[in-house]
């Protein structure tokens, strides 16, 4: 693989899972969580983790 491929790739897998989406909703979602954190917990793990792995053993 080319070296600007390389580099490429590892830009695009870090914004894959270390985006803006990641480093805002955690703390917002355990300020409106309240008693159902561990609800939201799940869907969050869900969503940022299960998710996208999905999608790199799809590719």
């Amino acid at each position: 693989m080319i070296h600007t491929h390389t580099l490429s790739l590892s830009f695009m897998l870090f914004s894959f899972f270390f985006g803006a989406g990641n480093l805002i909703l955690p703390p917002l979602l355990g300020k409106h969580a309240g008693t159902t954190l561990a609800t939201a917990l799940l869907g969050f793990a869900t969503s940022a983790v299960l998710i996208p792995i999905a999608g790199l053993i799809t590719i």
